[in-house]
């Protein structure tokens, strides 16, 4: 969320933040059922179909935001 809110809005920007999270959230007991998991993970498919200088829209920026 941050990072959307700084403008950051290519792959290579945001890719690590959610990487890091997601690693972060799945250290815990019972991660697997953590409700903004699905979300966490279709941006991270969502990334990885993209180029490094690919930037995310301004929709998909608002769509990302809760």
């Amino acid at each position: 969320m941050d990072a959307l809110k700084l403008n950051l809005k290519a792959k290579d920007q945001l890719h690590p933040f959610l990487t890091e999270l997601m690693s972060s959230y799945s250290r815990f007991k019972g991660s697997q059922e953590w409700e903004g998991r699905g979300k966490i993970l279709h941006w991270l498919i969502e990334l990885n179909g993209m180029k490094a200088s690919d930037e995310i829209t301004e929709e998909q920026s608002r769509q990302a935001s809760p």
